[in-house]
């Protein structure tokens, strides 16, 4: 269940001036008038968008997006007002307010995925002793599609007592995998999520393609762009997939094919052709098709994201596509790539 997100206010003036506990007598009966001083009193549970002062410095946890740094403040009984227009905020009775702060940065080498994607986002939950705290702030820094947004939240949260920080961690969940911050260390038991944080094994590597062999009755023209272009790459997460079965990665094959290229037939209308490409390419790997495949991004020519269920040693990439000629002959061709992943860590067994 999401907190409730306080919305901190100016003051309608409205004043009593009384002093606390004294009685007034109203017709026959006796009335106690508490004195308000015009601060609003939150829940335990809701969150004060507010800046604090943090405790700490910032952790960092690795989320599929980009990476999160996380950091809290003391807990305070009360939150000033701002510009004396807002009259701040004060703590539930007999509890205090926590402050967190969020930072997302968006990683560039994230793979993004169909941009109709139902965004997962990060969630973020402060343990205190056998209480739970959801916190919110983190809802947002995730579009359609897994792009996220670089953004910094902050607000308090409002909790029972005053608690031991020390004692206390906050969880940081994404697509049902969850990590743990330790409040006191600053540690980060990463569980499932580890992967994330094996940057090597997240880079993709360029991996040699050679020309096109083409379908019989065609070759490719000398000169023309006939090579392909192939990534390859283990992540652990993928948009519409999600987690990889405990550590694994799956495999993701970044790949690209000539838009244009040139063939020559020898058949039905001998002579060299202006082709282009038609439709998508098609992928295998080790004779097995892809789990999932997907646009790298709105241009077709920075080609598809290919993605293959965990394998302990990749090999052998296969690559076909359908190429038109563009005069008047309306020639089909299939070229075809094979491409050797021996040497490609990618979905192995960390």
């Amino acid at each position: 269940m999401c907190p409730r997100r306080v919305a901190r206010r100016g003051v309608v003036t409205l004043v009593v001036l009384v002093a606390l506990g004294a009685v007034l007598l109203v017709g026959a009966g006796l009335v106690t008038v508490r004195v308000l001083d015009g601060r609003d009193r939150v829940e335990v549970g809701d969150e004060v968008d507010a800046a604090f002062v943090p405790r700490s410095t910032p952790v960092t946890v690795r989320v599929p997006p980009g990476t999160l740094q996380v950091v809290v403040g003391d807990p305070v009984d009360e939150v000033d007002g701002v510009d004396g227009v807002d009259v701040g905020t004060r703590a539930p009775r007999g509890g205090s307010l926590v402050g967190v702060s969020v930072t997302m940065t968006p990683d560039p080498r994230a793979l993004y995925g169909p941009s109709d994607a139902a965004p997962a986002e990060p969630e973020l939950q402060l343990r205190i002793g056998d209480a739970r705290y959801p916190v919110s702030l983190a809802s947002a820094f995730v579009q359609p599609g897994g792009t996220a947004v670089a953004a910094t939240r902050s607000a308090y949260v409002a909790v029972d007592g005053r608690p031991d920080l020390d004692r206390s961690t906050l969880v940081v969940t994404f697509d049902g995998v969850a990590q743990t911050v330790d409040l006191a260390s600053g540690t980060v038991d990463r569980g499932r999520a580890a992967g994330l944080y094996d940057t090597a094994a997240t880079r993709p590597q360029d991996v040699a393609c050679p020309d096109a062999t083409w379908s019989t009755g065609f070759r490719g023209e000398p000169g023309s762009a006939t090579r392909c272009g192939v990534a390859v790459l283990g992540v652990p997460w993928v948009t519409t997939l999600g987690w990889a079965p405990v550590d694994r990665d799956w495999v993701v094959v970044l790949g690209t094919q000539p838009g244009f290229t040139s063939v020559t037939s020898r058949e039905d209308d001998p002579g060299s052709h202006a082709a282009q490409a038609s439709g998508t390419a098609a992928y295998a790997l080790d004779g097995a098709d892809p789990v999932a495949t997907f646009p790298r991004s709105i241009d077709p020519a920075d080609g598809e994201v290919v993605v293959f269920a965990p394998t302990d040693a990749p090999g052998a990439l296969r690559i076909t596509r359908t190429y038109t000629t563009t005069d008047t002959s309306g020639l089909t061709a299939q070229a075809t790539w094979r491409v050797r992943l021996a040497s490609a860590t990618a979905g192995r067994s960390r």
